[in-house]
């Protein structure tokens, strides 16, 4: 007897590892052409691999503190709750040199982790071998896991939703609760955002379900309380969580990526095009991502979704197999199913859904439809393998589903999606596919021997739609990752030789293309001025447009020297020597690499004095207007009104450059040390060209909106401006010049010394000649609070984004201290959950004692 128990503990050890097996070959094209690196450009670079390597970083250094200096200007670090990945923890095990070649390996080992969680959820369902095996490689392999492959955490949660579903199997069978409550907690602590995409699965689910298992006559006071139960324990596994749950709601409701319905209207809805392209994936597998469906581009009328939204792929056994359900001899099981699918096709075509299921207009929710399918297939394979379906039928699918496949061929060239020669190819990638699907309904007709074969099938299939995947996604070279870590010296460099708040700026004139990415704060953790829309100050929100040069992405920019100094910038690295060297900066160190350290002269430390003023009309105004007067004010629309102060008192307008592609601008007389600046509100990608008579000076490319301002020293002497560009949005943008001379360049006195940054407190001293208006580099927060020689001060939101209060003359002591809104009640609230579960789980077992 305790041989055959080690000899089946040995079977079950044996599944994942041939699951990890099939994965490695579904990837092997990909480990073996681009040896493993499969990293791709875009968000899986900028979002994924860089946040994961940023939180190796902070792991390695224990160096973990709640507000992040490295999230643009700073935020709150539980903002990256959302992308945190607990198996990446893994990865911290890992050399950094090593990591990225280990991505690939890491999704896999999720994959199977996927396998094995839906694996006990099928189980539950059926006691078919066959049938658990083929469920359990869907939900693995399913096309939604292609798609969202690019981005590496939503496989962190999409894998406990099975797991999820094997719960509320055993509290349904078995009455068990402990599990599923528990299980909910921990996604909520993992991914709080995934937690809210799995209520309406667990709804639509816990429906099935129920009225499936309780098939006496079912009462309407029964199900009230049944309902109200269950959603009882729901919640207390959703309250476990609170501690994350109630801060990061309080954070992400002020940044307004998952809020604004103003364009959605209650009965808009998805075009033709949409439906096409979503009911057309069930026949394709993933090709390229930023294009997934061969069938019709992304670029073709498609307004839903990322690059086109997610698929209904789930291999070619699905739509043979789909049709069966009219066929199903379990009558109330059938008329459910047909309900529930039924349902979804409002879902799927009124947007409202869409924000209502998963705060925005995508289509990640999909993976609803998914699990749901996979359950009725899993009744429909059960039905096929005890003979209660005749074999005829399904034939008669696989031969509609072939007619289908060649309708939507013609669809899709009678549209104008594709041309002949790109749907043969594509024919050409597709026929093994159909192929297999015809393999499939061969082997669904032979005896049960034959039957014992299908998951070998299928998972021939899934290797070949994985080679298909892999092949259409070239990622990111070895040369691109070359100079990875090789800015770490630099960094180090500053750090070990300031504590105070400053921000350090990167040259992207001669940075590399690896270090121009909005998130390398983040990953090389240090305080930088880009950041990715996702973790965002919310309270930052105005001012951060004058940052955005993309749909998600606030890049550093270049110049805008004047307003980074307010903004506490300190040091600029270069890679190699650079013509881009702001007013006032010297250089102080140089490493092996020749990543080059220069030290701003005019840092401005933590904060300065100025007077508080109200503009009419201050957020509408041009950023350069905007930038001009904050150099001579502070904005607060609590304060007067002052219509008295010029935005441009500074400047010498030196003239205007016409409406043409190629501008040119003769001067009276040579510029030299100050400050140009190009007001340009319409041309996303130009050319500037500086000349001293014929000799060019100086030439670069720029894509900044707004305005583009650079420092020419005393050494040139610039008498002729050249712009080239395209005015490709027919703004008829007539660009007016300015200059600024270094003796109008302002010298902000400085009023804080000693100052230092230790996690969630800064420390400075703080010296008044009378009492002044503060403004500072910190973001305002409701969770910052300023303490003057430990009294508590009030505080405001200045300069569209910035902490500013008042302080009276003399020397000061002064903190900023910061406590995460709702973590406390957040804490409390999940202190009373655990009780609550400790002692009903106590109370459970005396009564299974005494029982």
């Amino acid at each position: 007897m305790l041989f055959m128990i080690k000899k089946n503990k040995y079977k079950d050890l044996l599944i994942p590892i041939i699951v990890f097996s099939v994965g490695l070959c579904t990837f092997s094209y990909a480990i073996i052409k681009y040896d493993a690196l499969f990293i791709f450009s875009g968000d899986n670079f900028e979002q994924e691999y860089l946040f994961i390597l940023g939180g190796i970083k902070r792991i390695k250094a224990w160096n973990f503190s709640v507000y992040d200096w490295s999230a643009g200007f700073g935020a709150d670090f539980l903002i990256y709750a959302f992308f945190s990945s607990p198996l990446s923890l893994c990865l911290s095990l890992i050399k950094e040199n090593l990591l990225k070649y280990s991505i690939v390996y890491l999704q896999i080992f999720k994959i199977t982790m996927t396998f094995c969680f839906a694996y006990l959820w099928i189980s539950k369902l059926s006691k078919r071998k066959t049938t658990i095996w083929i469920g359990a490689l869907l939900t693995a392999f399913s096309g939604w896991v292609f798609r969202y492959y690019n981005f590496t955490h939503f496989l962190d949660g999409y894998m406990f939703y099975p797991l999820i579903l094997f719960f509320v199997e055993k509290y349904f069978q078995n009455n068990e609760k402990i599990g599923l409550i528990l299980i909910i907690g921990i996604l909520g602590i993992i991914n709080y955002y995934f937690l809210y995409m799995s209520v309406p699965l667990l709804f639509i689910y816990t429906l099935i379900r129920y009225f499936d298992i309780n098939r006496n006559t079912i009462k309407l006071k029964t199900v009230l309380v049944d309902g109200f139960r269950y959603a009882g324990w729901l919640a207390l596994g959703a309250g476990l969580s609170a501690f994350v749950l109630i801060p990061c709601a309080i954070l992400f409701i002020k940044i307004g990526r998952f809020s604004g319905t103003e364009d959605i209207q209650i009965f808009s809805h998805i075009g033709l095009n949409d439906m096409f392209r979503i009911f057309s994936s069930i026949y394709t597998p993933i090709f390229n991502f930023f294009s997934y469906n061969p069938f019709i581009s992304t670029w073709q009328s498609g307004d839903l979704g990322w690059n086109g939204g997610c698929t209904l792929y789930l291999y070619m056994l699905t739509p043979l197999l789909f049709p069966l359900l009219f066929k199903l001899n379990d009558k109330r099981k059938k008329r459910i199913l047909i309900t529930v699918f039924l349902t979804m096709l409002p879902l799927i075509y009124f947007k409202s859904f869409y924000f209502i299921l998963q705060r925005t207009i995508d289509t990640r929710w999909f993976f609803i439809i998914t699990l749901i399918t996979i359950y009725a297939l899993t009744a429909i394979l059960d039905e096929i393998f005890e003979g209660k379906i005749n074999n005829k039928w399904i034939y008669i699918s696989l031969i509609c589903n072939l007619f289908i496949v060649l309708v939507i061929f013609l669809f899709s060239y009678k549209s104008g999606f594709n041309e002949i020669s790109q749907l043969k190819i594509l024919m050409n990638e597709l026929t093994p596919c159909y192929l297999l699907m015809g393999v499939e309904a061969f082997v669904l007709t032979r005896k049960v021997r034959w039957k014992q074969l299908l998951p070998i099938v299928l998972c021939a299939e899934i290797i070949y739609t994985g080679t298909v995947y892999c092949r259409s996604n070239v990622p990111l070279k070895r040369d691109f990752f070359e100079p990875e870590g090789k800015l770490e010296e630099a960094i180090n460099y500053i750090q070990e030789n300031d504590s105070g708040l400053y921000r350090i700026q990167l040259d992207m004139s001669t940075m590399p293309e690896y270090y121009k990415q909005a998130n390398i704060p983040f990953a090389y953790n240090y305080s930088g001025t880009s950041i990715y829309n996702s973790t965002y100050e919310g309270e930052m929100s105005e001012y951060y447009e004058r940052i955005n040069n993309g749909l998600w992405i606030f890049n550093q920019l270049i110049g805008r020297q004047e307003m980074y100094n307010q903004l506490a910038s300190k040091y600029f690295i270069t890679f190699g020597e650079s013509e881009m060297i702001p007013l006032g900066y010297e250089k102080v160190y140089t490493t092996q690499s020749d990543y080059q350290v220069y030290k701003n002269e005019n840092f401005i430390d933590l904060g300065y004095k100025s007077e508080k003023a109200n503009i009419n009309e201050f957020e509408n105004l041009p950023y350069l207007y905007q930038d001009m007067l904050m150099q001579q004010i502070t904005y607060s629309p609590a304060a007067a009104i002052n219509e008295n102060i010029a935005w441009d008192k500074n400047l010498i307008h030196l003239g205007t450059m016409p409406d043409q592609s190629y501008r040119e601008l003769y001067l009276k007389e040579n510029l030299d040390d100050g400050i140009l600046y190009l007001d340009n509100r319409g041309i996303p990608s130009l050319t500037l060209e500086l000349y001293h008579d014929q000799e060019l000076i100086f030439s670069d490319s720029f894509d900044q909106f707004d305005y583009i301002d650079l420092h020419i020293n005393k050494e040139n002497k610039i008498n002729r401006i050249v712009i080239i560009g395209d005015d490709i949005y027919e703004t008829h943008l007539y660009m007016d010049v300015y200059f600024k001379p270094r003796m109008a360049y302002a010298n902000v006195e400085s009023i804080f010394n000693n100052t230092l940054v230790n996690r969630n407190k800064i420390t400075s001293q703080l010296h008044l000649n009378e009492s002044s208006f503060i403004t500072t580099s910190i973001p305002y927060n409701d969770g910052w609070s300023v303490y003057i020689d430990n009294m508590k001060v009030d505080i405001e939101k200045v300069n569209l984004g910035f902490i500013g209060f008042y302080a009276k003359k003399g020397d000061h002591m002064i903190e900023f201290r910061y406590r995460t809104k709702g973590k406390l009640i957040g804490i409390v609230i999940s202190l009373i959950c655990l009780s609550v579960l400790i002692i009903n789980y106590i109370l459970s077992r005396k009564r299974g004692k005494s029982a």
